[in-house]
């Protein structure tokens, strides 16, 4: 583990201390590259005021993609939720007609008492 993070830093070094020598900053290149990476790279490639306008347009691209991302996964959600809803509402739809289909209505009294004897009072006779 430790190994590869070294290598990475050297690596890195090594070709900053390679872009350090063509401006005689060596030192400089070596130890920006080490601790800033390619951002330090372009700070002795470039000098300063270029990196910054190169950073800033690289952070303006990446805030577009990680805009553009969260609008993606806003939409993906309400798409979800719309699908849930809908889901949902074909559910309520099924319960519905089967209670419409397997329910029979309530006998009334009246009902009740004809089909035993037709009177009122003579239930069972």
């Amino acid at each position: 583990m430790i190994l590869p993070v070294f290598l990475g830093l050297m690596f890195s070094g090594i070709v900053g201390a390679a872009l350090g020598s063509k401006k005689d900053r060596i030192a400089d290149g070596f130890l920006y590259g080490i601790f800033l990476g390619p951002l330090g790279w372009a700070l002795i490639a470039f000098g300063p005021v270029i990196t910054l306008i190169i950073f800033a347009i690289f952070a303006g691209v990446m805030y577009g993609e990680v805009r553009h991302a969260e609008e993606k996964e806003q939409l993906r959600k309400q798409a979800e939720a719309a699908k849930e809803a809908a889901d949902e509402e074909r559910e309520n739809e099924r319960i519905v007609r089967d209670v419409q289909r397997y329910s029979t209505p309530a006998p009334s009294p009246g009902d009740w008492m004809w089909r035993q004897g037709g009177k009122t009072g003579q239930i069972g006779q």
